[in-house]
């Protein structure tokens, strides 16, 4: 089901915001026979694939872990444990990235998938099956990402839609474990000297101040911040999401619109930001994303290149329904 792609949490609160019957199912992003290791001109690492990015995770996504005894979760326990115990970016509000991963680096889209060094910390590329260790309650980011869309440039926006609805849903939900069990001033006002020192260890005092009497019990507490979201009515996490949660839910609705509307535009143009390259007989045109190029035969150019500023309908009678639509998703021509 198109759901499936996300953790149980967030499916509810996707639920909550628009018909899933709408969700996309990402059949060309498979993990299981990734199409990005053996891409000629764009090829991801195959021990890392897309895994080059360090995930920040909530408070109650940390205590997923902490909560549930399933053994096909020990893998994260442990990993999670780990970085509680390294007390790097451990803080109420949940477990950020460590202070030596390189984040400048990672934010270079040519980095992607090409550099070992950047390998996800909760990454085991030993283990095909479950290489991602927090997979079950991953955040937002990791849960929306797909190499290719179905539609292309139109799915990767209904995606992005979902990773800021999302997004405004964690913070919401992080910030309302603080309130809700009670953290105190003291913590709360550590907390705040800890996020204007990012990327830095934190010093003994202030690791004691952020957690208090909770110190050497955070698994408790990530395990109580867990079991009070789970609990919540979806209606009531988009309540407490106020302004920020209620914007990002109309602009998914926006997104969801978009993806049903399959219309032919009066007139189409030629896409602003196209690159091209060449393999043999083909030509690979890219737009929206390195990763999610549409391929048509060299010879086929010159009848994109001639629907320029032309009728939607003569477009398709010179390209076909079909192709059209593709060209349209991929952004190869756009609306003129």
């Amino acid at each position: 089901m198109p759901l499936d792609a996300l953790p149980p949490l967030a499916r509810s609160w996707v639920r909550a915001a628009l018909d899933p019957a709408v969700v996309p199912t990402e059949r060309r992003a498979d993990c299981s026979a990734c199409p990005m290791v053996d891409d000629a001109e764009t090829a991801f690492l195959r021990d890392v694939r897309c895994c080059t990015y360090e995930p920040v995770l909530a408070n109650f996504q940390v205590g997923a872990f902490f909560r549930d005894a399933d053994p096909a979760l020990e893998p994260g326990r442990r990993r999670l444990a780990a970085r509680i115990r390294a007390r790097s970016g451990v803080t109420p509000l949940g477990i950020d990235r460590p202070p030596e991963y390189p984040l400048w680096r990672a934010a270079d889209e040519g980095n992607f998938g090409r550099d070992a060094e950047l390998a996800c910390g909760y990454l085991d590329a030993s283990d095909d099956a479950r290489r991602c260790t927090v997979h079950r309650a991953r955040n937002a980011v990791c849960a929306t990402w797909f190499c290719k869309h179905e539609r292309a440039a139109i799915g990767g926006r209904f995606w992005l839609a979902v990773r800021a609805y999302l997004s405004a849903i964690e913070s919401a939900l992080a910030h309302h474990c603080l309130h809700a069990l009670a953290i105190d001033d003291t913590a709360l006002l550590a907390l705040t000297v800890e996020q204007d020192r990012p990327f830095q260890e934190p010093t003994p005092a202030l690791y004691a101040a952020l957690w208090g009497d909770r110190r050497f019990h955070e698994q408790r507490f990530f395990a109580a911040c867990h079991e009070l979201v789970e609990a919540l009515p979806a209606a009531e996490v988009l309540a407490l999401g106020g302004p920020a949660v209620e914007r990002h839910r109309r602009a998914l609705r926006a997104a969801a619109a978009a993806l049903s509307d399959e219309h032919v535009p009066e007139r189409v143009r030629l896409g602003s930001d196209v690159d091209e390259s060449r393999r043999g007989d083909l030509v690979a045109l890219r737009t929206y994303r390195e990763s999610d190029a549409v391929v048509v035969p060299v010879a086929e150019l010159e009848a994109i290149a001639g629907c320029d500023g032309r009728s939607g309908d003569e477009a398709e009678r010179a390209l076909g329904r079909r192709q059209l639509r593709v060209l349209l998703d991929h952004e190869v021509l756009v609306p003129g």
